[in-house]
């Protein structure tokens, strides 16, 4: 049992990076960009930057659906899209 157990945490397992694994430097970003919120129960929702607080470490973004609500994101969690 013990070897058993060895054999499988001394395989090396190598991290795939998906798409959220990545984000914008908010230096790259400006009010009125495209972004994405960077979790997956979002995927392919759009959000438009309103507002920038760099030193907060803070965007107002608005939803690009036709609901349009405006939110209060941290920076981190943003990409830009395309």
């Amino acid at each position: 049992m013990a070897n058993l157990l060895r054999k499988i945490f001394e395989r090396p397992y190598t991290f795939k990076q998906n798409g959220y694994d990545r984000n914008t430097p908010p230096s790259d970003m400006r009010p009125g960009d495209n972004v994405e919120y960077a979790v997956t129960a979002t995927d392919g929702l759009t959000y438009t930057i309103e507002t920038l607080d760099i030193v907060a470490g803070e965007a107002t973004v608005r939803s690009n659906t036709s609901k349009s609500k405006q939110y209060r994101v941290p920076l981190v969690m943003l990409r830009k899209t395309g």
